[in-house]
């Protein structure tokens, strides 16, 4: 994880659910170096925006929100193929306790991020 780098997010104003990661670049413009997209839209927005907060934490190398409490599901997740643009992409899933889990988000970011 890059500790050196200082990440920030926001709502991506043009699709519900869905926010846009950014690399600060002190002082000048951030740099937009990911999207988290919601897919299932049962899910409370307030919940999904605590997810994308601890998916920042992560890259900032900071505490994330014990989430625990507050559902009685698990996230679960699978690397995918890079996009066509070479980004790279991850699925979360929701798993209930029942056989299948279901589609929650998918991650796209750009490669180097996390190291």
């Amino acid at each position: 994880m890059n500790m050196a780098l200082n990440y920030t997010y926001r709502r991506n104003p043009f699709q519900s659910g869905a926010f846009q990661i950014f690399q600060r670049d002190g002082g000048r413009e951030d740099k937009l170096v990911g999207d988290y997209i919601l897919l299932d839209h049962l899910e409370d927005e307030e919940m999904t925006e605590k997810k994308v907060i601890n998916l920042i934490s992560i890259l900032n190398g900071t505490a994330i929100i014990d989430l625990s409490d507050k559902t009685d599901t698990r996230l679960h997740y699978q690397r995918l193929d890079k996009a066509s643009d070479g980004r790279c992409r991850v699925l979360f899933r929701t798993y209930r306790g029942e056989e299948n889990s279901e589609e929650n988000a998918i991650f796209t970011y750009q490669e180097g991020i996390f190291t």
